[in-house]
């Protein structure tokens, strides 16, 4: 059995989405715990109650781009403002039904680890955390 390891923030409008993921996540065992919010600000608003411990710091974090009140576009830019030792350890994962070229451009230029596209598979998980 793999021990748990990472602690993963979810960040999409979909409760559904959040529910398979997060469901998906706990299956590939190696989690120890998921966060999920529903658009950029309440992500902020947890990183930064991260960075005073009241959460773990998360170590990925699933970004949707299309979002009410701050899309994945903003948040990314609100995350590069961040000091670096704050953010060098979490990996940003673009989770979108987008697949325009330019969007995939524009998340690469914030250094996000990854462009995925919905839906998520449980070997695609593994890849990602393992």
């Amino acid at each position: 059995m793999v021990a748990h390891s990472h602690t993963v923030l979810l960040v999409d409008d979909e409760p559904v989405f959040n529910f398979i993921t997060e469901s998906l996540l706990k299956r590939v065992n190696l989690v120890k715990e998921v966060y999920s919010v529903f658009n950029g600000r309440e992500a902020m608003k947890l990183l930064q109650e991260s960075f005073q411990g009241l959460h773990n710091i998360p170590s990925h974090i699933f970004l949707d781009l299309n979002m009410p009140i701050m899309n994945g576009f903003s948040f990314l830019e609100e995350f590069s403002k961040l000091p670096r030792d704050q953010k060098e350890d979490i990996k940003i994962i673009v989770v979108s039904s987008s697949e325009n070229p330019s969007d995939i451009a524009k998340v690469k230029s914030y250094g996000v680890e990854d462009y995925i596209s919905k839906p998520l598979s449980p070997d695609t998980l593994k890849e990602i955390l393992q």
